[in-house]
């Protein structure tokens, strides 16, 4: 919805008005929250673990013990992380989201919005309705994914997903009118359905219980390490090259992870099963 409004605010009425509308959006949601949210914070008498049994000090008390305590938080998640990083199913799947969302934020954020006004002459509101469309098709098609992905095996849906969306942005620049591109873009958001929550159901199969928590962070941040890097990367491939150069090589990043993940990856769906069919058996036998 909100890709829809703003178009038609940016159309209608200029840029300034969506920038208004976002900003108070954003405090009311803020003010809801802070008084509608119960607080979940654990007051510090029940916090467990911060006395020190030899000195009998507040071991967060002081700034040193603040220094110690997130010195060893940081070096336990590093060592974690190396640990679940030696499994090359959990390397492939991370690089794979990491290309993802690059192609997201450099493609689909930052290339095809410039393309559509300056080569296509899409007005915002045009635009706008192009991103809403691509949400829709997410929010419809995520669910059978979900159930495809459990039948069939998480692999099975990311690679073929992935594959689309690879497609979708080597015809962007292809594209000669609205329609092509909407067309594209439709193609890209049933890619990007299909894929939906693949890498992380993958990622939670591969992975023990006990290294969930953490592999999906290790995960979460290859995403957003992606996001980041997308939109200037490509940005600047386009200054220096050309808008078409730049569609290209996002493409073929993206290619290059999907064929690494179709051949090099392990399908994780059958040893999920197994997982999950022990646990049950453990439940049984207590």
């Amino acid at each position: 919805v909100g890709p829809a409004i703003g178009g038609v605010l940016a159309q209608n009425f200029g840029v300034a008005p969506c920038f208004f509308y976002v900003g108070g959006a954003i405090g009311v949601v803020g003010l809801m929250n802070y008084f509608l949210l119960p607080e979940t914070r654990i007051p510090k008498s029940r916090v467990l673990g911060r006395i020190d049994p030899a000195s009998g000090e507040d071991k967060n008390g002081t700034f040193t013990g603040f220094v110690r305590e997130s010195r060893e938080l940081v070096g336990q998640t590093v060592g974690t992380w190396r640990r679940l990083g030696a499994d090359r199913n959990v390397g492939i799947v991370c690089t794979t989201h990491l290309a993802y969302w690059c192609t997201i934020s450099g493609a689909q954020f930052t290339l095809m919005p410039i393309f559509a006004s300056q080569e296509l002459l899409m007005s915002p509101g045009a635009i706008g309705t192009v991103f809403a469309m691509v949400s829709a098709i997410n929010v419809v098609g995520s669910q059978l994914s979900a159930r495809v992905s459990d039948r069939w095996g998480r692999r099975a849906v990311i690679v073929p997903g992935l594959a689309l969306i690879a497609v979708s942005v080597a015809g962007l620049p292809m594209a000669s009118d609205s329609t092509e591109l909407t067309a594209l873009m439709a193609l890209w958001a049933t890619g990007g359905a299909v894929v939906s929550t693949g890498p992380t159901a993958y990622l939670a199969d591969l992975v023990e219980e006990s290294d969930r928590g953490q592999a999906l962070a290790m995960l979460r941040t290859c995403g957003d390490l992606g996001l980041l890097l997308g939109a200037g990367t490509m940005g600047l491939l386009a200054d220096f090259t050309s808008m078409p150069a730049a569609f290209a090589a996002n493409s073929a990043l993206l290619a290059l992870a999907t064929v690494n993940m179709g051949f090099r990856s392990t399908e994780t769906w059958s040893l999920g099963q197994r997982t999950r069919g022990r646990e049950d058996e453990d439940k049984d036998i207590k």
